[in-house]
Parts: C-alpha cells; structure tokens; sequence
C-alpha cells in the first residue's frame, strides 16, 4: 500500500520538485496550491491527485483534510511547504503584509497539523514536515518579517517533535538555503506593491538584492526535494535537514560566531562595493 502524502504549495520550486520526488519514491501524492489550474499537469491516477488549497483559509484546509481521508482513511504525512515573503526593512513593513506572511508560513501549518495529528495518532505513525528555512536561524536585512515566521515555526516543530515522538509520530524541519525559485523575484515585486521606498534610506539593501537575485544563483530544488522524501520516507527521519551545503555551514556559523560579527557580515555583504 502506498503511503499518502499531503503536500502544500506544490505549483513551482520546491513544491512541484517535491511531488516529482515522492512520486517516484512510491508515495501516492496529494498535491495542492491556491489555483488548482496551476497544478493540473500534475495529475497521475494513482500516484498524484490535485486539489485547491488556500492554507489561510479554514474551509479549504478542513475540506481538503476532510476528502483525502475519505478517499484513502489515512494520512502518512503533511508536507507544509506553501510560503510567502516579501522583502521589507522592518520599518517599511505594513501591518497586513506582517499577518499575511504569519497567515501563511506558521498560522496555516500549524492549523493543517492540527487537523492530521488526531488520524496519525489513531494510526500509529505519521510526519508532519514542515519547510522552514535557514532565515529561521540567521535575521537579514530585509526579510525579517518572514525571517520572524520562519524563527517561529522552527520553535513550532522543534516542540511538536518532542510531543508528539512518544506517540510514535514526528514533526521534522526542511530547512533550505539559498535556491533556484522564484521567491527573491516575488518578494521584491511584493516590496513594490507594498509601497517600498527603493530610493530612500534602505535603498542600497533594496538595489543589492535585486542585483543578486538577477544573478539567478542557488541550488536546484531537487536537493530540497530529496530532504523531503527522507524526511516523509524514512524510518528514522531526522529533526533538522539542511541544503544545500551553505545552509549547513550558515547554521554552524551562527552557533560558532558571536552574534556582532554576523551583523557585520550582513550589513557589509548587502551594502556591496
């Protein structure tokens, strides 16, 4: 019997890599974005099904829950990768944008897991994997508002675990560094519409991001996509997974270094030549 697995945010980047990478490994793929046309190339009867997910929206997040138990009566694992950033210095970070991203990234994770852990309890297994990612251990400049939600889920998990482990269950951290998606384009277009000022006091941060991101560098999100698989798969799952390598390296760096020459790399790096 093929494990099921609920995967969120699945119409680009990590998400859609996911679904390919479970699929292959024998799971049966539940694969879900707001635009369920998004998605639709995915479909594969018996190995991937498709459905609509808003993971802000309470309705959607108990029908979907509600429907994938009625076709199969179990759930083996909860993949909450749906995320949303945009990228602001603090100051310039209005209040809706602030809920919108803690909406998204902890308020909908933390509701879907709530809802799966009483099945996964009755069953005696079952992963909630939740995708942080390194910003949930180093602070930058400009993304901390979504740095805070991904500070706050890694709290989130790390304490689900050590529930939820006795039970027989997991909770486990994806926690990526810098990948080929489409978030650094997303969140400097979401800057805009916020009403960012490119040319006041943080513009330098704001021309130096967007010089990076058109340099289109990262890893591919198949080294993310096989931490997932493991992470759902696997018979001893791991809390933390790290990629691709310069993750790792940032975490070690953030427990090895004091906190002031961290800052100072941050300001130095993105204030640039």
């Amino acid at each position: 019997m093929k494990p099921v697995v609920l995967v969120t945010g699945t119409s680009s980047g990590i998400g859609r890599e996911a679904v390919a990478h479970l699929r292959k490994a024998g799971a049966l793929v539940v694969a879900t974005a707001r635009k369920a046309e998004s998605i639709a190339d995915l479909a594969a009867p018996g190995e991937v099904e498709c459905l609509a997910l808003d993971v802000t929206d309470d309705a959607q997040r108990k029908a979907v829950v509600a429907e994938v138990l009625a076709r199969h009566g179990r759930l083996d694992a909860l993949v909450n990768n749906a995320g949303y950033g945009a990228m602001l210095a603090v100051e310039e970070t209005p209040g809706d944008a602030m809920r919108r991203m803690y909406e998204t990234n902890v308020f909908g994770p933390h509701e879907l897991a709530r809802l799966v852990l009483p099945t996964m309890r009755r069953q005696g297994h079952g992963r909630v994997v939740n995708v942080a990612s390194i910003a949930g251990h180093v602070s930058v400049p400009l993304l901390g508002a979504y740095c805070s939600t991904k500070f706050a889920l890694r709290a989130l998990t790390q304490a689900m675990n050590n529930e939820v482990r006795p039970l027989g269950l997991r909770a486990c951290l994806i926690e990526p560094g810098v990948i080929k998606t489409n978030f650094g384009t997303h969140s400097l277009v979401e800057a805009k519409a916020a009403g960012a000022d490119l040319e006041g006091p943080y513009g330098p941060y704001y021309r130096r991001w967007g010089e990076m991101r058109m340099l289109g560098g990262g890893a591919h999100p198949r080294v993310i996509a096989r931490r997932i698989v493991h992470a759902c798969l696997a018979q001893s799952p791991r809390l933390h997974y790290f990629g691709p390598v310069q993750a790792k390296a940032a975490n070690v760096a953030k427990r090895l270094l004091p906190d002031s020459l961290i800052d100072f790399g941050m300001r130095f790096w993105l204030r640039g030549k």
